[in-house]
């Protein structure tokens, strides 16, 4: 069997990203109280199956600025707010992500 060619994208690649980075990031296990976000300023809300984002509607309430990856999948809501001023955006493959979070931490 030959390598996939297929890119790694949501959950698989946040992990990758936090390891690679873990001065700055930190990773709340799935299924965590909401209360373990309300010790950080940002949350990320990636796509976890078939780019459905669970967790963006509970991150919006939350008071966290929300860094949000561009998908194919989004509930209605999505579709109302404005990329920088609801959400810090970054793209699907992730590689605005530290980019992104750097700008989110310096405003």
């Amino acid at each position: 069997m030959g390598s996939s060619s297929a890119q790694k994208c949501g959950r698989a690649k946040l992990g990758e990203l936090v390891d690679e980075r873990s001065d700055i990031f930190a990773e709340v296990p799935i299924g965590s109280n909401l209360k373990d976000f309300s010790k950080f300023l940002l949350a990320v809300a990636v796509e976890n199956y078939c780019g459905w984002q669970s967790s963006t509607k509970l991150l919006l309430w939350m008071r966290v600025g929300v860094l949000l990856q561009e998908s194919f999948c989004s509930e209605f809501y999505i579709l109302g707010m404005k990329p920088w001023v609801h959400y810090i955006p970054f793209d699907y493959e992730m590689k605005t992500w530290t980019r992104n979070i750097e700008w989110a931490q310096s405003n």
